[in-house]
């Protein structure tokens, strides 16, 4: 999950790092954004795979102490519908979005695709935290205010860290 995340925060910032000069040809940035497209749509493959992986391990195995973990966060209302959105948010979106070629090469399609997975790893450690800490809608809007700044900041200044010659 760390790397499919590293990626969709590459999609994300390919939008703000993206600059096409008026007589530039679209196709020298395009295979870059078709890789990148594509990694998306593989690693979302794989995720979709592993889960059932785990799914079936679970199932086959008749595990009592990781069933009711589960059914903890599929069975209760609020959590039922988040887990089944991470499940569209993760596999469903960007397989129907990635899976024609001329939308992998589209930077504001990339650029949705990710936040979208995004968006899905922030439901996922939500569906996994909520059970055990009270989350405080201050908090997280605090924290998540923050680390917007700390992401604008670090996009604006490219060459943080860097001292141009």
């Amino acid at each position: 999950e760390a790397l499919y995340c590293g990626f969709a925060v590459s999609g994300v910032l390919y939008i703000f790092l993206y600059r096409r000069e008026p007589g530039d040809d679209l196709a020298t940035g395009s295979r870059d954004l078709r890789d990148l497209g594509t990694l998306l749509f593989g690693f979302s493959l794989l995720w979709a795979g592993l889960f059932y992986a785990q799914y079936l391990v679970i199932w086959y195995g008749n595990l009592p102490e990781e069933v009711s973990f589960l059914a903890a966060r599929v069975t209760e209302s609020p959590l039922r519908e988040l887990s089944m959105a991470i499940v569209a948010q993760y596999f469903f979106i960007p397989f129907l979005v990635l899976v024609r070629g001329r939308s992998k090469a589209n930077p504001f399609v990339v650029f949705g695709v990710s936040l979208i997975i995004l968006s899905g790893l922030l439901l996922e450690r939500v569906v996994f935290l909520a059970p055990q800490v009270t989350l405080s809608p201050g908090a997280l809007i605090i924290d998540f205010l923050c680390l917007l700044f700390l992401f604008v900041v670090l996009v604006m200044n490219k060459g943080w860290g860097h001292e141009k010659v």
